[in-house]
């Protein structure tokens, strides 16, 4: 697990080829509210802590496509995170 230090994910990949490199949970989420409103922070927080948490690929768009639907797509740029 690398969070955005350089050069880690290189100096992985050379020793470690295969290896997939992965973004911790709470830096993702944390990186997400960035583009959240103050007033949504807490809901949206709360509805990407269930993605995150998701057991199967499957549900996350659903869960995403409610939060879309309830704050009024405002928070789109947070599904390319």
């Amino acid at each position: 697990m690398v969070d955005g230090l350089k050069g880690f994910p290189e100096a992985i990949n050379t020793v470690f080829p295969e290896t997939t490199i992965q973004t911790c949970i709470a830096h993702l989420i944390r990186d997400s509210l960035d583009f959240a409103s103050w007033k949504d922070r807490k809901a949206v927080a709360a509805v990407l802590k269930k993605v995150y948490r998701t057991a199967t690929a499957r549900r996350p768009p659903w869960r995403w496509t409610r939060l879309t639907l309830a704050r009024g797509a405002r928070n789109t740029p947070i599904a390319m995170l």
